[in-house]
């Protein structure tokens, strides 16, 4: 899989080998000591992520205006696309986590490219798009990015990776992690079930708008194909060169409450980039049982919220 996605360059991070060689001693330095691998671990070596995940561009950066953000939408599509969805693959597990941001050298100035990574749940879709799965019931991800239908225990299609990617373009627009003011609990799943979203962003291109909703619709097959959003970027980024791009003046706050915050086309981070986060929110993937024998409990290790999963069996399935 690694090899026929390395195929496609400019959407995924670029794949040099394996090794088996030491840890290098600058990986030492800057990692936590347990999360190092075990001696004479199989190693990937990969493409080195200048700016980190989309997640850590999108905080770090001073102000980006619109150009800026859909071109960088548009490249994760297309990796998205071509790597992906047009041979019917799924990616299974999108989140800003797993996108990664580098630098292209362009002349003097290198530009920036997203590139989608972290393939291991990667998988073949049927021509009806009903995921070729194994039988455990569940789905592995994290939860704000997860398709309700998925949530629901319906098969993984490539419509559900459109939902994941119609968040991240959310979370382009409001520069702001999704459902970061709530717990990432069994509530949080049935109220995204039941048509829970995020709240609209003032001042984003109307049409940018539009997509997202219409990717994150509750109806697999009311969403658009990745191939439709990626053309309809393309042509947002021209009219955004050529400053044709309309904005929604109105728009309801990003946050369920607080201040209220507009978006500029110039956007200005350190206004609208909140650290004030639930502390049970989770943004790295997990798994969540999505059977109706399954309950969800919050524990708490290392100041960490960890999953547990709790399941009760028929006595006699067991004889």
């Amino acid at each position: 899989m690694v090899h026929a996605l390395s195929a496609y360059p400019l959407g995924f991070v670029k794949f040099w080998g394996l090794t088996r060689r030491p840890v290098p001693k600058i990986i030492e330095s800057i990692s936590e000591k347990n999360s190092l691998p075990p001696s004479n671990a199989v190693l990937l070596v990969l493409e080195f992520a200048t700016h980190g995940t989309l997640h850590d561009f999108l905080s770090s950066k001073k102000s980006m205006d619109w150009t800026e953000k859909i071109n960088i939408a548009l490249l994760i599509a297309t990796g998205i696309n071509k790597a992906l969805h047009s041979k019917g693959i799924a990616h299974r597990d999108l989140h800003s986590g797993n996108i990664l941001m580098l630098n292209v050298p362009d002349g003097n100035t290198p530009s920036i490219r997203g590139c989608v990574t972290d393939v291991g749940l990667s998988g073949y879709v049927r021509i009806e798009n009903a995921m070729v799965a194994d039988e455990q019931e569940g789905v592995f991800g994290v939860l704000p990015y997860i398709a309700p239908e998925v949530l629901g225990g319906e098969p993984y299609t490539l419509a559900a990776d459109v939902y994941s990617f119609g968040i991240i373009l959310w979370q382009i627009a409001a520069n702001k992690l999704p459902f970061r003011n709530r717990a990432h609990d069994i509530s949080l799943k049935n109220s995204i079930c039941n048509g829970l979203r995020e709240n609209r962003v003032p001042q984003v291109p109307k049409d940018y708008e539009d997509m997202y909703m219409r990717c994150w619709d509750a109806d697999p097959k009311k969403r658009p194909t990745i191939d439709d959003v990626m053309w309809e970027l393309e042509r947002m980024w021209e009219d955004s060169v050529d400053g044709k791009l309309s904005t929604n003046e109105e728009g309801a706050d990003v946050d369920d409450d607080g201040p209220k915050e507009k978006m500029d086309k110039n956007l200005d981070n350190s206004q609208v980039h909140s650290t004030d986060i639930h502390p049970n929110t989770v943004y790295h993937s997990r798994f969540f049982s999505t059977t109706s024998e399954c309950t969800l409990e919050f524990t708490m290790e290392d100041s960490e919220i960890c999953w547990q999963q709790s399941f009760t069996r028929d006595v006699k399935n067991l004889v």
